[in-house]
């Protein structure tokens, strides 16, 4: 289930989220993760993740408006967002 649909709004994302509270949550539910593309010799993805339970979803929005970029996305397995 993707929400990726979810308008981003620069304007307002300051606004909306201190980037301090952005800072420690990141520090404690996000990590950055790189794996090799075997469809290509050289190339490799990087991924910037934070997970967090389903509930919290209106604040992953808030997030995604802060960072301007970025898709949401529930997991099944995990129950995270």
């Amino acid at each position: 289930m993707h929400f990726s649909d979810y308008p981003l709004d620069s304007s307002l994302a300051y606004l909306s989220v201190n980037p301090w509270f952005v800072t420690g949550l990141v520090e404690g539910e996000g990590y950055f993760s790189m794996y090799k593309d075997y469809r290509k010799k050289t190339a490799f993805n990087i991924a910037f993740t934070i997970e967090m339970l389903k509930r919290d979803q209106d604040l992953m929005v808030k997030i995604k408006n802060f960072f301007g970029c970025g898709n949401i996305s529930f997991n099944e397995k995990k129950r995270y967002l």
